[in-house]
């Protein structure tokens, strides 16, 4: 993965850049603020191997300091998608503009022309917030969650 920091300067103020060890335990309490305790999230272990595994991009996004949001884009080298696996954003901090900023920087960082994410029906605000960024519904994976849930799975082809 190829560092990176840019600086935006926009509603919500932040900087984007390229996570590393030392926001792990950050990254773990942002995605069980988000998404639970869903046995998909990621452990330590699998945030340190993202980390240095070379095929996945880890964006932190900081504000005042603090990282308040991540994305994860992961390149399997089988598959002909990017895979948007995560992004999470503080709880408090939602509709200010970082989870659009980490999607636009996932979006230009995503090595493929087609990226793919899953999302829970039932997550409406996530389904809006993909589709008026350029996804569209692209089918469905049957219990995919281990609730039995299915996901939606979503598409975006960049230009």
């Amino acid at each position: 993965m190829a560092a990176f920091e840019r600086r935006r300067t926009d509603r919500a103020e932040m900087t984007l850049r390229t996570a590393c060890d030392s926001d792990v335990d950050v990254l773990l309490s942002l995605q069980r603020e988000a998404f639970g305790e869903d046995p998909h999230c990621l452990t330590r272990e699998g945030f340190e191997a993202f980390l240095i595994g070379g095929r996945t991009d880890v964006i932190a996004a900081e504000r005042g300091g603090v990282v308040v949001g991540y994305a994860v884009l992961n390149n399997r080298p089988f598959r002909p998608w990017t895979a948007l696996d995560y992004i999470a954003v503080k709880t408090s901090l939602r509709g200010g503009g970082i989870g659009e900023a980490l999607l636009a920087e996932a979006m230009t960082l995503a090595r493929r022309r087609t990226v793919r994410l899953f999302v829970r029906p039932t997550n409406r605000a996530a389904i809006r917030f993909y589709k008026r960024h350029g996804f569209d519904r692209s089918g469905i994976r049957a219990n995919n969650y281990a609730d039995g849930e299915d996901a939606v799975i979503m598409t975006r082809r960049r230009p």
